[in-house]
């Protein structure tokens, strides 16, 4: 059991924990630890775990003394690697990164058919999207971290697979490979074992805020020198896995199908492996994979407003986007914060047990921002911040009490998908090969993500997935679909026509034709064409200016008779 003091006079939850229980609330694998259940109450957080006496450092180091540590059987090893890297896998599909792996916090399990490794701990989670961002340095423990994150700037999913050929290593021999006292000692232990990295080895590797050309420069060494008395395939996958530049490192789920492993039996191998995507076309794909399981779960949403919520309309909702939209603008806070925000005010008003009085409405809408914002942003919004941005109509104490309303109606359920989600996924995946969605397998860094969403198509639909938040028809509907009808209408707009308006490859991430898209497309020409006399100016006066390509000023077309809806998706 873990227990959290939730103290009246600060910020609700705390972040760390709401991440690490929204994803573990949706997960379901066999090598992630089980939460069983979540009780907060006045202030009061307990989270229940399955109980599980003993870590795979207990397993290597069982009397706990220094240097005291013994090699596990190469057979034990080979089944502990499978079982973690499924389990890394499982979290780098759903946009998780754990950044804290180390054997204290892998869980071994032991019943009838042997042990069984669950990663556990995830204190230090972070939930990504697409595009990918720049994340905080103080993840890892020192032994255990990437060269990413020593020589600072940015990083993904690879920093769980160096830390998990960290364990690797310290199962095969017994003891960490790395055991730095500081983070430049770190890296010269990793430098000094691996030899040192280049230009040409890892390209970037000078503009790293953390390089200095005065480090000591060592050859590199072959792995069976490093590893005299480990098999071939083991070392191979070892060697794969400690790559220097994180783009050409082995990601987890191609690990998965190293040889080392070919020796392991089916029925160990296709219960971790049934959990993940079936196919693997890219990241982002199986990122989309993941999203649309949970679309399945959650959408459609039933008709909430004037039903369940009878004092509150379209009306209202429309006002309390902008709202919103406005908050995230004036604070800098990512977009995704307000679609996810706006997402759990439409999923508690949709399964209250009681109706919302309109005077909570706008409370309702700031705690929800407010949570989204701890798990999203590397800045959360404060409580006191949003207290201001709402007149101060509601208090400290309110938005606290709020917090513990919609987190126990959820269940702690906050990864959800949202149009940006999709939207951000179709655009990059067709930014890979200048307009096919058949993409590379690798995922794309930061750079790359954000460049493909800074054309004017992007901006289009970014503006358009915006204006389609605001309108209650689009909030039933499952945000796949809604993606879809903003591309669509976004190719539209900038001259896409007949067999280019809906692309080739679109039905990897994408299962609408433009016949189904047909009212959403309509909807949304009809949002676009009021936007500029409509009373709610915050989404529109964020694209006026030429930073967002000034798309709001352009007009929109009188009617859409070039569309032929007939065609079905190429």
């Amino acid at each position: 059991m873990k227990e959290a003091r939730v103290y009246p006079e600060g910020e609700g939850v705390p972040y760390y924990m709401l991440r690490e229980l929204a994803f573990l609330s949706s997960a379901n694998h066999a090598h992630i630890c089980n939460l069983q259940r979540v009780h907060l109450h006045d202030s009061s957080l307990h989270v229940f775990f399955e109980y599980v006496d003993k870590t795979l450092h207990d397993l290597i180091n069982p009397t706990k003394q220094v240097n005291a540590g013994q090699p596990l059987p190469h057979g034990q090893v080979k089944r502990f690697m499978w079982q973690l890297l499924s389990g890394v896998a499982y979290c780098h599909s759903r946009g998780v990164l754990h950044r804290n792996l180390k054997p204290k916090h892998i869980l071994v399990k032991e019943d009838k058919s042997g042990c069984h490794l669950m990663i556990s701990d995830f204190a230090l989670v972070r939930l990504t999207a697409v595009p990918l961002k720049t994340f905080t340095a103080e993840v890892v423990t020192l032994w255990y971290r990437a060269p990413e994150v020593l020589l600072g700037g940015q990083y993904v999913t690879g920093v769980d697979v160096w830390s998990a050929a960290c364990v690797f290593a310290e199962m095969l021999q017994g003891a960490p490979i790395f055991i730095g006292i500081s983070e430049v000692d770190q890296l010269f232990q990793i430098f000094s074992k691996l030899g040192s990295p280049t230009d040409s080895s890892w390209p970037g590797l000078a503009q790293r805020p953390n390089f200095s050309f005065q480090f000591p420069n060592w050859p590199a060494r072959r792995f069976d020198a490093i590893f005299p008395d480990i098999p071939a395939d083991a070392a191979d996958l070892l060697s794969k896995m400690f790559v220097y530049d994180p783009s050409r490192r082995i990601s987890a789920r191609d690990a998965l199908d190293h040889p080392y492993f070919n020796d392991l039996p089916i029925e160990m191998r296709e219960p971790a492996l049934a959990p993940l995507a079936p196919r693997k076309l890219s990241p982002e794909l199986d990122f989309g994979y993941f999203l649309q399981g949970i679309e399945d779960k959650f959408y459609p949403l039933p008709d909430f407003l004037g039903t369940k919520q009878p004092e509150l309309d379209a009306t209202h909702r429309g006002m309390l986007v902008d709202w919103l939209v406005e908050v995230v603008d004036v604070y800098q806070m990512s977009l995704r914060s307000a679609f996810i925000a706006v997402g759990h005010v439409d999923r508690v008003l949709a399964t209250a047990y009681t109706p919302f009085e309109r005077s909570q409405f706008q409370l309702l809408g700031a705690t929800c921002l407010h949570v989204a914002s701890k798990c999203e942003d590397v800045s959360y919004i404060g409580v006191e911040d949003l207290a201001s941005c709402g007149d101060n109509i509601y208090t400290h104490k309110d938005v606290l009490k709020m917090e513990e309303n919609i987190l126990n109606l959820l269940q702690f359920q906050l990864i959800i998908p949202t149009a940006l989600d999709f939207l951000n996924m179709m655009l990059v995946e067709l930014s890979k090969t200048g307009g096919s969605a058949r993409g590379p397998t690798r995922r794309q860094d930061v750079v790359e993500s954000e460049a493909a969403l800074k054309t004017t198509q992007s901006r289009w639909a970014h503006y358009l997935a915006e204006l389609a938040l605001q309108e209650y028809y689009f909030a039933q509907m499952r945000p796949s679909e809604v993606a879809a009808a903003v591309l669509f209408y976004a190719r539209f707009l900038v001259g896409r026509r007949s067999h280019n308006l809906w692309p080739a490859g679109a039905e990897q991430y994408c299962s609408y034709s433009r016949k189904d898209l047909r009212e959403s497309v309509k909807k949304l020409h009809h949002a676009h064409s009021s936007a500029a006399s409509s009373t709610l100016r915050a989404i529109r006066k964020r694209y006026l200016g030429p930073e967002r390509g000034s798309v709001a000023q352009v007009s929109a077309p009188d009617d859409l008779s070039a569309i032929d809806w007939g065609l079905m998706a190429s």
